[in-house]
This record gives C-alpha cells, sequence and structure tokens, in this order.
C-alpha cells in the first residue's frame, strides 16, 4: 500500500489504473491522502472524485403584502398605517439610490406644503399636481386654496383612490393618467415625429399668458428625476413643451443632490458647476423654502455608500435625511437678458465652453475670431455694484458653495480678465454678459463658431434618434469630460 498526497497527478494515475487491474485507488477517511493498494482482486470504484457541490441560485424574493418592520415604526398611528395600505406592495421593500418618483405619505408634511402653495397662488390660476399618489397633498390643498386642481398620476393602482376625490370635488379636481415628470420624453417623441402630445395633455389644463405677465399656473410634486430640470431648461431655450403657454410657478419637493447641483456658486468645484448651473441660474428664479423629512416620501431610498473613490459621495451625503422644498420660477426677464433667436447660440455657448472648467476663456475665443482677447484685456470695465444674496434667511441651512438667487445683468462684464482667466471662473451673470460682447463683435456672423453650432446640433439630433435609454436622451448629472479638469483640481 502505498499513500501520495493529494495533487495534479491524481489525473494520471486515475487514467494509470484504469489500464491495470491490479491498481486501485482508495481515498482515507481520516486522513486527506490517496492509497494505491496492490491487489490481484481489485475492481474500480465508480467515482473517483467527490461530487461538487453546486451553490444554490440567489432568487428573488416577492415583495411583501404588509409594510416592513421599520415603516411602521416611522408610521406609528393608525391614520398613517391606513394611508400604507393604500399604497402598492412593491413600494414597501423597493429602495432605489435616485428614484424618479417620490410620493408623500406624511400629512402633516402635506399640510406644510400646501400652506407654502396657498400663501402665494391666486384664484385664477390652476394648480398641477405631480404625482399625487393617494391624494394626501390633494386632500390639503382643497383645504387651503379654492382654485382648479389638475392631478397627473400614471400609476394605476392609485387610480381609486384619486377618482374617489375627483368624484367629491366633480368642479375643481381632474385626473390625467400620465406621467408629468417624463414630460421630456413626452416632447422628444414629438420632436422625432412632429406630433402634438405636450399639447393634447396640456390643453385646457393651462391659460395661454404672455410672458411677462404673472404666473400662469403652479405646478406642485415631488420629483426625484434631474431630467425634468434639464427639460425646463430646454423648454425654455427653444420656446417649446409647457412654458409655450406662459411662466410656470413650481413648488417642488426635490433631492438634495439636485438642488444643490443646480444652485452651487463656482466655488463648489469641477463636479458640480457645470453648464446646467450656469444656464438654470440665468433663466430662473429660485428660493429654499424648508426641509422636509426623506421618509415621509416612499419608496425609501439606501444610504449612500462613501465609497474612496466615489467623489461625488461627499455630495450625495448632504442631508441625506431630508428633502428640500423650494419655488422655482422662469425670470420674467429672461428674453431681455438674452433674444429667442439668440437662445439657442447661449446654449452652445456655455456647454461647449464648459465641457472643461479649466478651458481659458481668451484662447478658445480666439479659435473662433482670432485676435479677439486683445478687445477683452484692453476693454474699460466700470466696476458693477455689490450683488445682493437676495432676501432668503433660511439659504444658511445649506452648504456655503450653495448661492441665493441673484440678479442676472448682461453687462456684468468680468475686471480682470487675462489670459489665464478660466471659463470655470465666471459668474452665471459674467458668462451672459462674455456672450453679449462674443454676439456683437462684428466678425460673430462670419464666424466658424455658427457652422459648428449647427453641425452639434444635427449631429445630436441624430444621437436622439438612434437613443434608447433615459440616459442617452437627457441624463441630467454628467461626468466630467477631460481628465486634465480633475488633475488640475487637484
Amino acid at each position: 500500500m502505498i499513500a501520495i498526497p493529494r495533487n495534479p497527478c491524481i489525473k494520471f494515475l486515475s487514467r494509470y489504473c484504469k489500464r491495470n487491474s491490479r491498481i486501485t485507488i482508495l481515498q482515507g477517511e481520516k486522513w486527506n491522502v490517496q492509497l494505491l493498494r496492490l491487489s490481484s482482486t481489485a475492481v474500480l470504484p465508480e467515482k473517483l472524485e467527490p461530487e461538487r457541490v453546486r451553490r444554490k441560485r440567489k432568487t428573488k424574493t416577492k415583495d411583501s403584502e404588509s409594510p416592513q418592520e421599520d415603516l411602521l415604526a416611522y408610521f406609528t398611528s393608525e391614520k398613517q398605517r391606513n394611508t400604507l395600505g393604500s399604497f402598492p406592495r412593491t413600494y414597501f421593500n423597493k429602495k432605489l439610490n435616485t428614484p424618479n418618483h417620490l410620493y408623500i405619505a406624511d400629512e402633516t408634511v402635506a399640510r406644510n406644503i400646501a400652506d407654502c402653495v396657498a400663501a402665494s397662488s391666486s384664484k385664477d390660476t390652476p394648480i398641477l399636481e405631480i404625482n399625487p399618489g393617494c391624494g394626501i397633498l390633494t386632500q390639503q390643498l382643497l383645504r387651503v386654496t379654492s382654485q382648479k386642481i389638475h392631478l397627473f398620476e400614471s400609476v394605476e393602482e392609485f387610480s381609486k383612490n384619486l377618482e374617489k376625490i375627483v368624484s367629491e370635488h366633480l368642479d375643481r379636481v381632474s385626473l390625467k393618467k400620465e406621467d408629468l415628470t417624463a414630460l421630456w420624453r413626452i416632447a422628444y417623441q414629438d420632436k422625432l415625429d412632429n406630433g402634438d402630445r405636450v399639447q393634447k395633455l396640456l390643453d385646457g389644463k393651462l391659460p395661454k399668458r404672455d410672458w411677462t405677465e404673472e404666473p400662469n399656473a403652479r405646478i406642485v410634486g415631488a420629483i426625484g428625476s434631474g431630467n425634468f430640470f434639464k427639460h425646463l431648461v430646454n423648454s425654455l431655450v427653444y420656446q417649446s413643451s409647457f412654458l409655450t403657454y406662459g411662466r410656470c410657478e413650481m413648488f417642488l419637493v426635490v433631492p438634495p443632490p439636485i438642488y444643490i447641483q443646480l444652485t452651487c456658486s463656482k466655488d463648489a468645484g469641477y463636479l458640480l458647476y457645470r453648464y446646467m448651473s450656469v444656464l438654470f441660474q440665468i433663466f430662473f428664479e429660485y428660493e429654499f423654502i424648508q426641509k422636509v423629512p426623506r421618509k415621509a416620501f416612499l419608496p425609501w431610498q439606501h444610504d449612500y455608500n462613501h465609497a474612496k473613490h466615489n467623489k461625488l459621495s461627499k455630495v450625495n451625503s448632504i442631508d441625506a435625511d431630508s428633502l428640500y422644498l423650494v419655488r422655482i420660477a422662469p425670470r420674467r426677464e429672461a428674453y431681455d437678458l438674452c433674444s429667442p433667436d439668440d437662445m439657442q447660440a447661449l446654449w452652445f455657448f456655455v456647454k461647449q465652453n464648459m465641457i472643461s472648467r479649466t478651458n481659458r476663456v481668451i484662447p478658445s475665443l480666439e479659435k473662433w475670431i482670432p485676435y479677439c482677447g486683445l478687445r477683452l484685456i484692453s476693454q474699460k470695465v466700470s466696476p458693477m455694484p455689490m450683488r445682493q444674496d437676495g432676501e432668503n434667511p433660511r439659504n444658511g441651512e445649506l452648504p456655503e458653495f450653495v448661492q441665493p438667487c441673484r440678479p442676472i445683468s448682461k453687462s456684468d462684464h468680468r475686471q480682470d480678465i487675462n489670459i489665464f482667466t478660466q471659463f470655470g471662473d465666471l459668474t452665471p451673470s459674467e458668462m451672459l454678459s462674455l456672450f453679449q460682447q462674443f454676439r456683437n463683435w462684428p466678425e460673430y456672423k462670419q464666424s466658424p463658431f455658427l457652422s459648428l453650432m449647427e453641425n452639434s446640433l444635427i449631429k445630436m439630433f441624430a444621437q436622439d434618434q438612434d437613443a434608447t435609454t433615459e440616459d442617452q436622451v437627457g441624463g441630467f448629472v454628467e461626468k466630467p469630460a477631460a481628465a486634465e479638469d480633475d488633475e488640475a483640481e487637484r
């Protein structure tokens, strides 16, 4: 009898034993060895190696029909738990990193939101509620306001409760089974086939008013999708979608990362202060009202993973337990700051130059108009009055790099511009002023800027036709386009 350790040669010995009937391989039960026994009546074993045990595949468990323990621990009263019974069971177990649809489940929070809307609304402006869910906020709006309320809800499970509210208030409430947060997708479909889906959706609900008049409607709801805000900017630039009816005032509950990126200053860093931040602050007025608890909205959200190499984790973790109630409205003087014919040029000018914040102003502009840098350096600029921080006492609750809404001027020229000035150093008002200077130079109409803009718009439209995912069509949070931008900041 010969004892040998386990090793890769055991397969070779097995093959040899098959040829020689006098050699048998046995496995020791106590010792981890292989035994070779010589026998005149040896019989080969059927299985020389132990069977491999396959791991069971993870199977998806069905969503429970009752709320989880953590939900029941937060919603303690009987009325709150009855409200949970109105939600589809999928919202009890589903936790997402960035949910696009948020549904209010706390009556106290709904009452606070309704009071804020009622304080600034007039009797002749309808209210459009986004994602009313089981109708908690709708009931509070009916209590404190007197105007018509139009509900937009696409989830079929909420239809029963909402139809009951409509039947009780036929003269004030209407229901449309459509997702208003995905208005950008509907407008995109209209662009592809020249349809009128947006018009059919909003006709009879949004009165048309002149841009300089008071807001024609109030949009109320909770939104977790950044694509909605990108659609706001694009609607104003291209004079399309619901902004063709007039200026809509919005009272929205949004996640902190979205609001922080839209309203941050140039001191926030290259990952946040991008072209969308500049355009949003140029075109829109905004106001932070208050924080509301995140757990008052379903579905709940996963805790952010503070990965070492995730540069946005610090931003995503700011006020992770809260949502921001904010007021947003297009500026009344938006088309005075930039004429409708130049809106697309301004959009392309900001987006092209903010691809990398380390792009230098003078070298970039001289690619389109040679020797224009001398005009910027030698210009005599009268000092602008001190910018006021705006009247928003609650803004102290936000991070330092989130700035309150400020006036925008098309003559706010930067005083110390030089060959080293970068686009990331300009404020939104200074960026608009720089574009107006560039637009008024006599070489502008013959510059390659216009042909580059037209080619880029055609290319973008062609790419949109092939787009199949939400990120391809209208993603909001962008990755830095240039590696040197990262290194420069470090």
